[in-house]
């Protein structure tokens, strides 16, 4: 088998083995304190760590854990859930993104052929780590090692334990128990996309990770239509946005915060909100595979020695009943187009956002390997995750960042939701529109898994008169990336300011 064989056959063996195991009926803690656990699983892993040892190849490892598998597929006792637990925690355990050539390689088998990197590629798309997916229901994803937190009572910050916020049992299957990979609950019609960002092009992030939210203006620009919707069923009545007034002096204030966020805010993550995007600042180059503006921008802010961020998410684009936001790496290259599904309902004036019907729905991670999994979802997606399948994000593929952009009167529903993530570690920011939400409304906040407090980005504004005379804004959260335990940790830890 060639070395690219040998990955596909050791990660569709992970899914048969996960397969088995999502098959026993009463949930996986239920497995552990069966009458002779420990004894039954401690053998199947001894055996495949004696194996990994013995066998004169790779090849030969892989035979006899298929052989393995076959055998507890077949078999009747309940002791075979407790031999595929062992065999798939096993195998995902001893999986290394590390070369084979790396000095520590030689006891791990290598996925690295998966990230093609090169001098060329910013980034590598990965759909699913195994094949047989369709047939075992499961899809496999990388799960890279993110920032580490630890609690400060252990001792040294080298006890850290990854993401100890999450609850145990917050998430689905095997996922709370796994450390290089996700198992995703395989659909035809839901898509779950990696996308891993090359460390050779991420730029140094020492203590803190700086997160921009731009509000872009204080005026309500939408062009809005209000239509009957006679083409699906039931009909219903709807609010359809139509364009943008002063496109121009919207992409102007766009560029200017882009280029504020990188020179003072030093940030990481820049993001806008929700609907504001326009014809001009959706404009390509490149064979339209740049951004025409963020790719100008950031030429000219990478020579004056600027730090750029790892991610742009600009301002979504509403057209013809799509709402997508580009997202971009940090010369601009768009990376992926996240679409919006969920809309937005004013049941006072009884309508809705006017979003055309998709028969799939697909989301994005971005991977930063010992940094963050970010997501982005769009308003109302945000507020209905966990009532469809965008749950998943949180419950099986375990994102740690989420960007929630929105164009919202709303602000309750934000605030509240905003701490139903913390159970997954999962850090949540939100940015809203000064243009819908007039002061004193909440145009945005943040909540960090650890602290009991949710950061409203009003506290921190001193523009009550508005944006008369301001030509460039954006609210900076800094998030420490090796937070001390629970216990120890203050919410001043935190810092949120407007520059």
């Amino acid at each position: 088998m060639t070395v690219e064989e040998e990955i596909t056959k050791y990660m569709n063996l992970i899914a048969r083995a996960c397969a088995v195991v999502s098959c026993y009926p009463k949930g996986i803690n239920n497995l552990y304190v069966t009458p002779g656990f420990q004894n039954t699983y401690d053998g199947m892993w001894n055996n495949a760590g004696r194996a990994w040892l013995t066998k004169n190849s790779v090849s030969g490892f892989i035979t006899y854990i298929e052989t393995a598998i076959d055998e507890v597929e077949k078999a009747v006792e309940d002791a075979r859930y407790i031999k595929a637990l062992a065999i798939c925690l096993w195998l995902e355990e001893n999986i290394t993104y590390d070369d084979r050539s790396a000095s520590d390689a030689a006891a791990f088998f290598s996925v690295s052929r998966l990230l093609k990197f090169d001098g060329v590629n910013k980034f590598v798309i990965i759909e699913a780590m195994n094949t047989n997916f369709k047939e075992t229901c499961i899809q496999i994803i990388p799960k890279f090692e993110i920032c580490r937190h630890w609690d400060s009572e252990e001792g040294a910050a080298d006890n850290g334990r990854m993401n100890p916020y999450a609850n145990r049992d917050a998430f689905t299957g095997l996922n709370g128990k796994t450390h290089k990979v996700s198992f995703i609950k395989w659909k035809k019609d839901f898509f779950i996309h990696n996308i891993v960002l090359s460390p050779r092009f991420i730029p140094n992030v020492e203590d803190v990770l700086n997160i921009a939210f731009c509000p872009l203006t204080d005026s309500d620009l939408l062009e809005k239509e209000y239509i009957t919707v006679k083409d699906e069923n039931p009909n219903y009545e709807a609010v359809k946005i139509s364009g943008i007034r002063e496109p121009d002096v919207l992409l102007k204030r766009l560029e200017e915060d882009w280029r504020h966020a990188c020179s003072v805010g030093k940030a990481d993550i820049i993001f806008y909100p929700e609907a504001l995007g326009t014809h001009l600042s959706e404009e390509t180059v490149n064979g339209e595979r740049y951004n025409k503006r963020i790719f100008a921008i950031a030429k000219e802010e990478s020579k004056k020695g600027n730090k750029l961020p790892i991610l742009t998410v600009l301002p979504s684009f509403c057209k013809d009943g799509e709402n997508k936001a580009s997202l971009l790496d940090k010369n601009g290259f768009i990376v992926a187009k996240q679409s919006k599904y969920e809309p937005y309902f004013n049941l006072s004036r009884n309508y809705r956002e006017y979003l055309r019907n998709s028969s799939e729905k697909h989301y994005y991670v971005i991977h930063v390997p010992k940094l963050h999994r970010i997501s982005v979802l769009i308003c109302a997606d945000f507020l209905a995750y966990d009532q469809n399948d965008a749950k998943k994000l949180f419950t099986e593929v375990g994102c740690t960042l989420l960007l929630v952009p929105s164009y919202s009167h709303g602000e309750l529903d934000f605030v509240n939701k905003i701490q139903t993530l913390r159970p997954y570690g999962t850090t949540v920011i939100w940015g809203n529109s000064c243009g819908v939400a007039k002061d004193p409304k909440v145009i945005g906040g943040c909540c960090v898994p650890g602290f009991d407090t949710v950061l409203k980005f009003n506290d921190y504004r001193d523009c009550a008169e508005g944006c008369a005379g301001i030509e460039k804004c954006a609210f900076i959260v800094s998030i420490p990336l090796r937070l001390a335990g629970s216990k120890t940790a203050k919410v001043t830890d935190i810092t949120v300011k407007r520059i």
